[in-house]
């Protein structure tokens, strides 16, 4: 018989995900569900016809992605898993997020023919994401791209810089773009770079910490913050 061992938890330091309380054996039958569903054509939530390509949704095929710790840490750019808020301040328009998760290889979703083959130890999933207007996004051809939701993997990641693949952004091809970033206890700041054809070509901007933000290529986040309960 299995029992459920029960702990007292602060729940004030402690964010969880819940199929961890599980014991082993329930948790692995709960992963073999999901594991079953992603992989069924007919799945009325990972069919074929779903909104998003597989290769957005298939990496995060693992029941607990993201077990996040209190306190905070951002001593890295994912150390602490979850999104980053533009910040709010006199004379900027907040309305975007930042955010990010490890993609799961240790699940039958997994299928690695999906993804950039570069560096498979730091693929990681990105997205941004806000509210109208939706991004304009120049090309090196000079078309404009509108989109929504630009999601891409992360290929390199530094100390303070990042090579980004966007992906399905209605240009026909991949693009890159290799930011400039800086993380410390006040938050995170970007500096986004032009994008570029192949990850060759994409140029590191140069970011000066006292670079007044401007709303489109300069942005400071802060993480973050789950209520506390």
């Amino acid at each position: 018989m299995e029992h459920v061992v029960e702990a007292v938890v602060d729940w004030q330091w402690l964010d969880i995900c819940v199929y961890k309380l599980l014991t082993q054996s329930r948790g692995a039958e709960i992963q073999t569900v999901l594991d079953t569903d992603m992989l069924d054509p007919a799945s009325q939530r990972y069919a074929l016809g779903h909104a998003w390509p597989r290769w957005r949704w298939g990496g995060e095929g693992r029941a607990c992605n993201t077990a996040v710790n209190r306190p905070l840490d951002v001593s890295q750019l994912y150390s602490f898993l979850g999104g980053w808020y533009e910040r709010e301040e006199p004379g900027t328009t907040s309305n975007e997020i930042f955010s990010y998760a490890p993609i799961a290889k240790d699940v039958a979703a997994w299928d690695p023919s999906l993804y950039d083959p570069s560096d498979p130890d730091a693929l990681v999933l990105l997205l941004r994401a806000r509210g109208e207007p939706a991004y304009a996004w120049e090309m090196r051809d000079h078309s404009v791209i509108s989109t929504d939701y630009p999601a891409g993997e992360l290929l390199e990641l530094t100390s303070d810089s990042m090579l980004i693949k966007w992906r399905d952004l209605g240009h026909g091809a991949p693009v890159y773009h290799r930011t400039a970033y800086l993380l410390d206890a006040d938050g995170l700041k970007i500096k986004w770079g032009v994008f570029a054809d192949t990850s060759s070509g994409a140029v590191l901007p140069v970011l000066d910490p006292l670079e007044a933000r401007d709303d489109v290529d300069v942005l400071c986040y802060d993480h973050e913050q789950r209520p506390v309960y």
